[in-house]
């Protein structure tokens, strides 16, 4: 995607399949790509911290085309 705007999203999902997701856009594809990796990697370093929420919670990066980039799972 020659200069235009580049998409990736992180999606969230607990272990009763509810969802949400958050979008990082950019025009550099590896920065925005390395964005949405962040947050998610940072979602879940949050989750693990937190004696507040119990479960599991799954956080993965996926394209603009709906394809799975990586995914990170929390601990119990």
């Amino acid at each position: 995607m020659a200069g235009g705007i580049n998409m990736y999203s992180v999606h969230i999902l607990n272990e009763n399949g509810h969802g949400s997701y958050l979008s990082a856009k950019g025009k550099s594809t590896w920065k925005t790509k390395a964005i949405a990796i962040k947050h998610a990697k940072d979602i879940i370093a949050i989750k693990n911290k937190s004696h507040r929420f119990a479960g599991m919670i799954e956080a993965s990066v996926e394209d603009e085309h709906g394809e799975t980039i990586t995914s990170f799972r929390s601990g119990l």
